[in-house]
């Protein structure tokens, strides 16, 4: 990993100066075998390890393409054209753009699209999933402030209830006309059910403590429908009644799963040393 590192500070230095690395044009590009990716893919950090696991496999035998010119990856440009002929590779990968919110009136009349019903209650969010192309993002344009709205890198956004009332949305394609949704979101002023409930979800101990877990809620009718696992049973010890018994300092999580509905709810942990 050090060469790694290495080479790609050295190809900075050589030809930074004239071309950003982070290159926000897609026509530049870094070639790892038959793998392609923007550099702009290439230079966010979450998929350093996808970029860095290419340039590996490919044995360190890499090429950037910047404004049409071929480089090496220690910046050395490439003037050989049995070199540059010989370099082949699969669609450019690039990172999809994120998209933005936009607050403005929505009159449905202007979308063909069957406008989708979301109620929530007030304390309840809403996760939507878009299926987007290479490079694609979602704009969100937002018609009314009873919800909060955020917009992520993997084309998805969460809606988080703010107040009671109704909200227009419609979600659209970032490169193009293409609209992926219209919905109308109905967030009341009522609190949804809470079918599977423990007096606390993040418990500090000292080596030795321990700590009953108190477990409750409408869809509980006895603690034997509550399945209790924990993935760190050297850190504490769980037994089927919710008692936590502190073993040695670390972090640990519990996971809470009613069989009978479904519910689950995930507890963490911190051991301290006394």
């Amino acid at each position: 990993m050090k060469r790694l590192c290495s080479c790609f500070i050295l190809f900075i230095c050589l030809i930074g100066a004239s071309v950003p690395v982070f290159a926000e044009s897609n026509e530049d590009f870094i070639v790892a075998g038959n793998k392609a990716f923007s550099l702009d893919y290439a230079n966010n950090s979450s998929n350093n390890k996808e970029v860095s696991e290419a340039i590996v496999q490919a044995d360190y035998k890499c090429y950037f393409n910047i404004n049409g010119n071929w480089f090496d990856l220690d910046g050395k440009l490439i003037v050989d054209q049995n070199i540059i002929k010989n370099i082949s590779y699969d669609e450019i990968k690039v990172q999809p753009k994120l998209g933005i919110l936009i607050k403005e009136k929505i009159y449905y009349d202007d979308y063909h699209n069957k406008i989708e019903e979301i109620n929530l209650k007030i304390d309840e969010s809403k996760w939507l999933d878009f299926d987007t192309e290479e490079g694609e993002g979602v704009d969100i344009i937002l018609d009314g402030n009873a919800v909060k709205v955020d917009i992520y890198e993997n084309n998805g956004i969460n809606i988080t209830p703010a107040k009671a009332g109704t909200v227009k949305l419609v979600a659209k394609s970032n490169i193009s006309e293409e609209i992926f949704g219209v919905y109308r979101i109905n967030v009341s002023s009522s609190k949804k059910e809470k079918r599977l409930e423990v007096n606390s979800t993040n418990i500090s101990l000292n080596k030795g403590e321990a700590f009953q877990l108190k477990i409750s809620g409408s869809g509980v009718s006895s603690i034997s429908q509550i399945r209790i696992t924990t993935g760190n049973s050297e850190i504490i010890n769980v037994d089927k009644n919710g008692l936590i018994k502190a073993l040695k300092p670390g972090n640990a999580s519990i996971t809470l799963i009613n069989v009978v509905t479904g519910d689950y709810l995930l507890i963490k942990v911190n051991v301290k040393s006394n």
